[in-house]
């Protein structure tokens, strides 16, 4: 079934912990020029105040995917985005079931595209990320014999939101990692996170040439093309390209037409996404454009819990609905601790 359009205005709701979603924004910027039919509107949401969320506990990062898409459904959204692959490969099909609007992640479309070319594939990720598997299970679904090697990389997260992507530090840190994947001689290595493809010029300059390094967002960028295109089949098509530059007019057009919300500070928000997106004016995110969007408004964020239709509700784990709600009402999300339990 193509994805929904209203009026030939599509509104696609993105999140993150951080600066890390603005790869994938990046990268759907790209829709315009390849759908010139539709007009595009985003809202982007950078959880800064409480990132990173790959150290977190799962009921924590639970009750932050509640709040968010339920806040992300009163923004009068088509089509949400985990732009962060934490919270997919813990609450995506949670998600799902809270939202009125199609929701999306990262994960099965880049896994599918691994396993259809290779058997040993590497996965850079968060310690959450790869606690679940997600990666894993997403690939040998489709290809059981894979080997699929996730490796955690805790360090790679501080360093993209404070900027330092290339240099001796980050060298260092990434090297730590991509040497463990060199051991294991993967033929491609997926970054599980999407803070990690702006570490992409670093991550080659450590594997060669001849691993293909695989960008998620540009995975769903050919998805949502080919559903939105009208021309949806069971996969997406399977070519990649990872580029750090995009074409500055469909950047330039899709930040015109973004509303950015961080729970931080915005000058923080905007330095460090600017040194991500390339350090030159065309790039440049405005702290006068990005609006404070406050834990106590997400916190309140109960609506999408209280519509979902009661015939639906013995499809989401009961312990989820109502321990998220009592979450939002107290504003405590420890209460979440026994949803862990379902995951």
């Amino acid at each position: 079934m193509a994805l929904k359009a209203h009026n030939r205005t599509v509104t696609i709701g993105l999140f993150d912990s951080g600066v890390g979603g603005l790869s994938v924004l990046r990268r759907l910027s790209e829709l315009s020029s390849a759908l010139s039919s539709y007009q595009f509107q985003f809202v982007y949401v950078g959880d800064t105040a409480r990132c990173p969320y790959g150290n977190r506990r799962f009921e924590e990062i639970a009750g932050f995917i509640a709040e968010i898409v339920s806040w992300l459904g009163s923004q009068q959204t088509d089509h949400i985005v985990m732009a962060c692959n934490t919270s997919a490969s813990i609450g995506s099909l949670f998600a799902r079931q809270i939202s009125p609007s199609p929701v999306h992640d990262l994960i099965a479309p880049s896994a599918f595209y691994a396993s259809q070319k290779y058997r040993r594939i590497g996965v850079l990720a968060t310690h959450a990320t790869v606690a679940t598997r997600a990666f894993s299970q997403a690939v040998q679904g489709h290809r059981p014999e894979a080997e699929v090697t996730e490796i955690a990389c805790p360090a790679l997260v501080p360093l993209v939101e404070s900027g330092q992507i290339d240099g001796l530090l980050a060298r260092q840190a990434v090297s730590a990692y991509t040497g463990q994947l060199l051991a294991q001689k993967v033929e491609a290595i997926i970054f599980g996170c999407t803070h990690f493809p702006f570490l992409e010029r670093t991550v080659r300059e450590l594997v060669g040439e001849e691993i293909e390094l695989i960008d998620p967002a540009q995975m769903l960028l050919q998805d949502l093309i080919c559903r939105l295109g009208g021309q949806l089949s069971e996969q997406p098509p399977l070519t990649s390209t990872l580029a750090t530059e995009l074409p500055v007019a469909s950047w330039q057009a899709s930040t015109a037409n973004t509303r950015f919300y961080v729970t931080g500070d915005p000058l923080s928000f905007a330095e460090a996404g600017n040194i991500c997106l390339g350090k030159t004016d065309q790039y440049t995110l405005q702290p006068e454009n990005i609006f404070q969007l406050s834990l106590e408004e997400l916190s309140q964020c109960t609506d999408l819990l209280q519509t979902i239709p009661q015939s639906n509700q013995a499809q989401v784990a009961p312990s989820v609905v109502s321990i998220t709600a009592a979450s939002s009402r107290t504003g405590n999300s420890n209460v979440l601790s026994s949803w862990s339990a379902d995951l």
